[in-house]
């Protein structure tokens, strides 16, 4: 349900969804299934990963806002980003 909600977001300037640009490193569920926790990898400088090494700020942002609004829609209550390299928690 929710990979394939990410499966609809494309990678900003680029014909990927999000999983295809592997920027999704994990998802948690919540035993009530109203809060989600995504584990992204944006963050980290990868010079060998086109997608990573051209990852802007807002390109990060247009990312988490996208992904909000798509899980918001299908009624999760609580969305939590979090880069999987730092801890980073996106607001």
């Amino acid at each position: 349900m929710i990979e394939n909600a990410l499966k609809e977001i494309e990678y900003p300037g680029t014909d990927m969804n999000l999983l295809e640009a592997g920027i999704i490193e994990k998802i948690n569920l919540s035993n009530d299934i109203k809060n989600v926790m995504i584990f992204l990898r944006v963050v980290r400088l990868d010079v060998t990963c086109r997608i990573r090494r051209a990852m802007t700020i807002p390109i990060i942002d247009s990312i988490i806002t996208a992904i909000k609004t798509k899980l918001s829609r299908m009624g999760f209550e609580e969305i939590y980003l979090i880069d999987a390299d730092t801890g980073f928690r996106y607001t």
